[in-house]
């Protein structure tokens, strides 16, 4: 029964989105990612850091949905990039996290640090899109507000 619905909803998805069901590196949690975005890096070309060496795009509807809901943990050098976004919220989350709000630009406009689960952040005005990284990143880097990030 459960094989039968895993398998159900992963046809479903990938029909009507090619979206493929990731295993998240380490902690086997599911995260629905796009089958032609594979990780990017991530990294702050202010500070010389990297944020992210291995940071998934969620850039369509269902993985923006779905977002880190239900992820075990978040590992070093793991993240999330969901565009477009201008705001989060962490239901259904296990773990606080880091988030980053960028502009087109890629500049840093605002930064929430260790956001605890079952929060809704606040709309970020000019974000283009969000990064949500392991709580801690954020100080371990050095970044701020103002900062650049390339992909």
């Amino acid at each position: 029964m459960v094989n039968d619905r895993k398998a159900r909803i992963s046809g479903s998805v990938t029909g009507i989105n090619r979206f493929t069901v990731h295993q998240f590196t380490t902690n086997h949690s599911l995260l629905l990612t796009m089958a032609n975005n594979p990780p990017v890096e991530l990294r702050n070309a202010t500070r010389g850091a990297t944020l992210a060496s291995r940071c998934r795009v969620a850039d369509s509807y269902f993985p923006r949905l779905i977002g880190l809901m239900g992820a075990k943990t978040l590992e070093a050098g793991e993240g999330l990039l969901i565009l477009p976004c201008n705001s989060i919220h962490t239901h259904f989350m296990r773990f606080p996290i880091d988030v980053v709000y960028v502009s087109r630009e890629n500049i840093v406009v605002a930064l929430d640090e260790a956001m605890a689960p079952w929060r809704f952040g606040r709309i970020r005005r000019g974000s283009r899109y969000v990064v949500e990284l392991p709580a801690g990143t954020i100080a371990a880097t050095g970044t701020e507000v103002g900062d650049t990030l390339v992909r």
